[in-house]
Parts: structure tokens; C-alpha cells; sequence
């Protein structure tokens, strides 16, 4: 997304650091444009600028891309200055994980919790930030990854609340190719060794219902907390004459055709939701489109938006 181009171009394909290409956030930086990251960006190193002239650093709620010998992020530190620890190897410390499927409300104090800290951060940032260059804010939830671990007051609400069945057809992953079948396998086997690992093997009717309960009072989380990034905007008069962008990088199957997660490509996983608001003066378009899009457009139409010119490496189109 924020390189703008294709993994075989970029010769990222994983998991590795990345943050030595340029992103369209550079560009943004050499306009004078301010430019902020507050939340989940998953840089690779994790504390690398990216372009961005600050960054409040927050990964995922469990380990996540901070590998062992590295600095906490800056969400980490918050907690241990709260006396409290990232809640990390809960399939070792609680017996009952196997059965949560990734199910495990917040256990602590609200404004510990990953994503209201981000919300806080992301506000008060824009409440006192000083300086008349225009600004680029990226604000990076972390949910609603796994563990889908909801605000209680927000799980409460979908308590004897019908959840929608999966969809699934009895022996499908046999007529598939077998990447299918290894991914189901894969996350099953990972239990062993990791947090993330979920048994799509052997849920029953109770355990998915569960399990998209708390996936969708994460997402209900997530929903208050841009709320309040929204207010501090509006609050600023930031909200005139801007573009606004909501996205995301995957939906997920939470039972769908027997399996769990992102990594591939169904519908539930790539049909996501694009919002943009443009706020600029003279803007008139407005409505919804089904159009296909992709992440990769992003950085051009930003670019675009701001009167700079699009850099002939990035890969998506304008339009």
C-alpha cells in the first residue's frame, strides 16, 4: 500500500523489512506536507520513518513484528508504565485458549486497551499540534486482528444477539486446490507453538457463533474509537477543505467454506470497504460505488488530490 508497488517488484513478498523503499508518504514529506503515523503500520524495521516526520508506534496486541531483542513499541511501554504486561502466549498461560477461538474480551483497565490507545493518542495529538503546513495523519487501528479481544461493555451488547451462519458446503476443501486443505492445517498445528493458532478441525455451532461475537464487539470497538479521532477533527476545524480515507487490508472467513483468517483470496477476505470524504472546497462527488479498487490506487489518489505530481514507480491507477 504504501510503497505502491507490486511485491514482485519490490521483491517483498513477506514478512521482511521493507522501509528501505520509498513510499508515496516521502513524497508527501517533499511537498511540505507534515506527516504523522500514530498506530499499526506494520514497518519493517518497526521504528523506521517511512516518510513520516513523528510516529507513535503501535503493532499487533500480541507479539507481532517485535522480535525478540528488539525495543517494545510504543503502545508496550504504555503498559508497563501502567504496571501491566502485553498479553502475549495465552495458549501457554490460559488452558481454556484452544476453545476460545481467538475469542478473549479485554481484560484490563480501558484506556490500555491497543486501539482506545491509539484513539487517545490520535487525539490528542491533533488537539495540540501547532503549524501551518498541511497535513498527512495516518491513524492504523489494530483491530480487528486476532485475538478478537472487544471493550466487555461492547461484547455485552451482541450477548443472545443471532449471529449470521457461515457459509460452508460439506467436503468443499477436497474440490479445491490443496492450499486450501494446508492453510486449515497449518493454523491448526500452530496452537502447539503460537497464540494465533485456531482448530478449524472440530468447532461446533456454539464455538463460531462465539467467535464472530467477538469479532464483530471488536470491530463495534474500533467503530467508538475513530468516533473519537472524528470529534478531535471536528473539534480543530480540521475536517475543512480535507480528504478523508477509511480502508482495510482484509476482511476475514471466521468459519466461511470450514476455515478461519485472511491469506485467501474468498470473498469475505478481498470485498472490503473503501470510505473517502472529500471535504475540499468545490468537491461535489459523493455516492457509492462498486466498482473494483485496490490499496494500490491509494498513494496515486492521494498524490493526486494534493497537486503532486505521481512518481512513474508507483504501480496503481488514479482512476
Amino acid at each position: 500500500m504504501f510503497t505502491g508497488m507490486y511485491p514482485h517488484n519490490t521483491g517483498v513478498c513477506s514478512f521482511d523489512d521493507w522501509a528501505h523503499h520509498r513510499t508515496w508518504v516521502q513524497d508527501l514529506a517533499d511537498a511540505g506536507y507534515w506527516c504523522t503515523n500514530i498506530g499499526k503500520m506494520h514497518m519493517g524495521p518497526v521504528r523506521a520513518s517511512g516518510g513520516f516526520h513523528e510516529r507513535v508506534v503501535v503493532e499487533n496486541p500480541t507479539k507481532g513484528y517485535l522480535k525478540s531483542g528488539r525495543d517494545d513499541d510504543d503502545w508496550g511501554r504504555f503498559l508497563s508504565h501502567h504496571g501491566a504486561e502485553r498479553p502475549n502466549d495465552r495458549h501457554l498461560t490460559d488452558p481454556d485458549w484452544r476453545e476460545k477461538y481467538q475469542g478473549a474480551v479485554w481484560h484490563l483497565e480501558e484506556h490500555l486497551h491497543s486501539d482506545v490507545y491509539i484513539a487517545d493518542a490520535a487525539a490528542s495529538w491533533i488537539r495540540s499540534h501547532q503549524g501551518d503546513r498541511p497535513l498527512f495523519l495516518q491513524v492504523g487501528f489494530t483491530g480487528p486482528h486476532e485475538p478478537w479481544d472487544p471493550l466487555p461493555r461492547h461484547l455485552e451488547l451482541y450477548d443472545d444477539r443471532p449471529m449470521p451462519k457461515p457459509i460452508v458446503r460439506d467436503g468443499e476443501l477436497s474440490e479445491k486446490p490443496p492450499q486450501h486443505e494446508t492453510h486449515k492445517r497449518r493454523i491448526a498445528d500452530a496452537l502447539a507453538n503460537h497464540e494465533s493458532g485456531i482448530d478449524m478441525y472440530s468447532p461446533d455451532v456454539d464455538d463460531i457463533e462465539r467467535m464472530r461475537r467477538h469479532y464483530y464487539a471488536k470491530v463495534t470497538t474500533v467503530d467508538e474509537q475513530l468516533g473519537k479521532v472524528m470529534a478531535a477533527l471536528e473539534e480543530r476545524a480540521c475536517l475543512e477543505n480535507s480528504l478523508l480515507v477509511f480502508c482495510s487490508d482484509h476482511g476475514e472467513l471466521l468459519g466461511d467454506h470450514t476455515l478461519a483468517y485472511k491469506w485467501l483470496m474468498y470473498d469475505q477476505v478481498t470485498n472490503v470497504a473503501m470510505i473517502i470524504c472529500d471535504r475540499r472546497a468545490g468537491s461535489a462527488a459523493q455516492g457509492e460505488s462498486q466498482d473494483l479498487m485496490s490499496l494500490m490506487d491509494v498513494g496515486p489518489t492521494l498524490l493526486e488530490a494534493a497537486g503532486i505530481e505521481i512518481p512513474t514507480r508507483l504501480e496503481g491507477p488514479v482512476d
